[in-house]
């Protein structure tokens, strides 16, 4: 597929309304509206990156920690989830969560569903001890990656080439007691390893008492499981030769609990604020279901039919992220409600949830929160406001590399693609702007 075909077929996409179809679909992928770039604890949790030649660029979410005021209390991580991204993405995304104490997740539950049961069970020292192994697990990987970046193990682990304030949580097992660190000198191939002492805090014994030792030589790596979830959000991520967080990240440790609400309450709160059939249509587009799904659906599919074509609508995933928040600016008042119900309803279930969780804080170190990318500027400000936390430190993940070279294009090619592209995003946003 050379070039102008290319763009017909995205001019043809405009023409027919898919484009905007997909922005709702944008929306259910944790893409929108979110900050871009700008100063730590700005709201930013999502960024692009590109070369200057505009041939490879990176979507790039955000893992932030958060300090409360007097420093007393657990560390808390607002983690940006985009929905769709390289499995690599997801990889890192597991092994951090897992070693926290707490996990709060986003995922709309069944219709009346009651509370994740996990909110109400006790931790016991088996979770500890789980907790620990994949805390663990993290310190190895951090290492590996140090011994990559400086050609040498860290002396200690407190040297491990990390920010300090997320290195800091992730130092004590979940018993409270510091891993130990040691090196088994092999000559040129020194062999790391990270220990808990287990639940006694003494070398020896059986059961939760067992210490636990993980060598970063020896690390398993995370494997995604095979499930496939239905929706546009698969069809998505199939197309694009990316991966759906729905089927690849595992939410069913006793340290992660379910911070949503259920299908029916959304529609019933669309109900509420006059926005049923805005609403209607964007769950049809996320399920595959109606008119609305299926010109989705088809849309995906069209795409992923050429190699050249998934690198471009990636390329316009990480373009169209600048613009998120005029996008949803420029929505129809129905949507605007919507967004409302998808967005802020729900921010204040996290945030709810989140005190919760601090009411108990003397039982934790650390508390992470996994959601779309869109809804954690609401969350990090009620964490400010009315949690009294700071953000201390900011990491990013590479989680969707766009490759045009790879994919056939010349620069010329790629340039003029992008200048389209985005002219054509631009014309649309104005439209909306001037409400028409």
């Amino acid at each position: 597929m050379n070039l102008r075909t290319i763009l017909e077929r995205f001019g043809a996409l405009r023409r027919r309304g898919v484009c905007a179809a997909m922005a709702m679909v944008a929306g259910g992928l944790g893409l929108a509206p979110v900050a871009v770039a700008g100063e730590e604890g700005s709201g930013s949790f999502i960024r692009s990156q590109a070369c200057e030649s505009g041939m490879r660029s990176t979507l790039e979410a955000a893992v932030r920690a958060y300090r409360p005021a007097g420093d007393r209390g657990p560390t808390v991580f607002l983690v940006a989830a985009v929905h769709i991204g390289d499995a690599s993405y997801y990889n890192e995304m597991q092994t951090f969560l897992d070693a926290q104490d707490v996990v709060l997740f986003e995922g709309v539950r069944a219709p009346r569903s009651g509370e994740d049961s996990r909110w109400s069970a006790e931790t016991d020292d088996q979770q500890r001890a789980m907790v620990s192994e994949r805390r663990a697990a993290l310190l190895s990987r951090w290492i590996q990656r140090h011994r990559r970046a400086h050609g040498e193990l860290p002396g200690t682990l407190g040297a491990i080439d990390v920010p300090s304030e997320m290195l800091q949580p992730a130092l004590i097992d979940a018993w409270g007691n510091p891993f130990l660190f040691g090196v088994v000198d092999e000559g040129e191939a020194p062999a790391a390893w990270v220990m808990s002492l287990g639940a006694d805090g003494r070398l020896g014994g059986e059961g939760v008492d067992a210490d636990i030792v993980v060598s970063p030589d020896f690390t398993k790596r995370w494997e995604a499981p095979t499930a496939r979830a239905q929706g546009i959000q698969q069809e998505l991520a199939d197309a694009l030769g990316l991966s759906f967080q729905g089927s690849v990240m595992q939410h069913g440790a006793p340290n992660w609990r379910n911070s949503d609400v259920s299908i029916d309450v959304i529609t019933e709160r669309f109900r509420e604020v006059e926005a049923d059939r805005s609403g209607e249509a964007f769950l049809n587009i996320m399920s595959g279901g109606g008119l609305s799904g299926r010109m989705a659906t088809v849309a995906v599919r069209l795409i992923g039919a050429s190699p050249r074509m998934r690198e471009v609508f990636k390329a316009m995933i990480v373009e169209t992220l600048a613009d998120a928040e005029r996008a949803m600016a420029s929505q129809p008042a129905a949507m605007q409600r919507m967004m409302q119900v998808i967005l802020h309803d729900r921010d204040e279930v996290v945030l709810s949830d989140i005190g919760r969780v601090l009411e108990e804080s003397g039982r934790y170190g650390s508390i992470a929160v996994i959601y779309g990318a869109a809804h954690l500027p609401g969350v990090e400000k009620g964490l400010k406001e009315r949690y009294g936390y700071t953000p201390v430190a900011t990491k990013w993940i590479p989680a969707i590399r766009v490759d045009l070279e790879a994919a056939g294009f010349s620069e010329r090619e790629a340039q003029m693609m992008l200048r389209t592209m985005r002219s054509s995003l631009e014309r649309q946003l104005r439209r909306g702007e001037r409400g028409g």
